[in-house]
């Protein structure tokens, strides 16, 4: 016996070290394939449309919300007002939006003050459409003008001198703390999808607003940062009057 156990003694003492390089090697081929292989690397994270689940939203439809207005926006020249393009992505950003989301039978349009909300009852949220600059840089915060007092009163006061979200109805209605259906603070969100154009390609994300400063700075939260919309087909430029005859004008696109 005493041979069998110092045979044993020898054979995990030969084995030993050997069996911890043969680990340590096999950690370090499992790194270099998780490096450099980005489905494996993906296989461990959340995606886009997963975060966006969460909202009931998808990158298909906003960019298929997104898209007409922004082609439209490339095939404005320099004859066109300096606010024209930006206007195209937002007007017909928000007209494509609602319709593709009302469709779903879970989202409400709301119009207040001219400014277009989109409410889902069920998962209690706001999203509103805003360019912005800074748009999918994760190195800074989005950078959009002070918010005016449509948009303040979605939010009150505070104890800390920030305004934090108000309570909203099933319609998205303002309701005083204690009315009948409303909700707790954690449980209304404000989002908004934010863009950013340029020649070809228009950021996006969508960001939640957890309050409002005393500058009327929104305080950004929550970002989902979508792939951008690219498009490289050559933009439409529209060359005839009303009665239909042509005329040629010389003119350069707007960047």
């Amino acid at each position: 016996r005493q041979g069998v156990a110092d045979h044993d003694h020898q054979l995990v003492q030969f084995l030993r070290p050997r069996t911890w390089w043969c680990f340590m090697y096999t950690i370090v081929l499992w790194k270099d394939f998780h490096m450099f292989n980005p489905s494996a690397q993906s296989a461990f994270e959340i995606t886009v449309d997963e975060q966006l689940a969460e909202l009931d939203l998808t990158v298909s439809v906003i960019h298929d919300g997104m898209r007409p207005g922004f082609s439209r926006s490339r095939g404005r020249t320099a004859l066109a007002p300096n606010s024209a393009s930006g206007m195209d992505v937002y007007t017909d950003g928000v007209e494509k939006l609602v319709m593709l989301l009302l469709s779903q039978g879970r989202w409400e349009k709301l119009d207040v003050w001219n400014q277009v909300r989109l409410v889902h009852s069920e998962k209690q949220l706001v999203l509103i459409l805003r360019s912005a600059s800074g748009v999918g840089d994760l190195s800074q915060q989005p950078i959009v003008p002070p918010v005016g007092p449509v948009t303040c009163e979605l939010f009150s006061g505070d104890e800390a001198g920030q305004k934090q979200l108000t309570l909203l109805g099933k319609s998205g209605e303002l309701l005083e703390s204690g009315e009948e259906g409303t909700a707790t603070r954690n449980e209304e969100k404000v989002y908004f999808l934010l863009h950013e154009r340029s020649e070809n390609t228009l950021k996006l994300e969508v960001t939640q607003a957890s309050g409002v400063d005393n500058n009327r700075h929104i305080i950004w939260g929550e970002r989902i940062i979508l792939p951008p919309l690219v498009l490289n087909e050559e933009p439409i430029e529209a060359n005839e009057d009303e009665e239909g005859s042509t005329f040629d004008v010389s003119v350069e696109r707007r960047p």
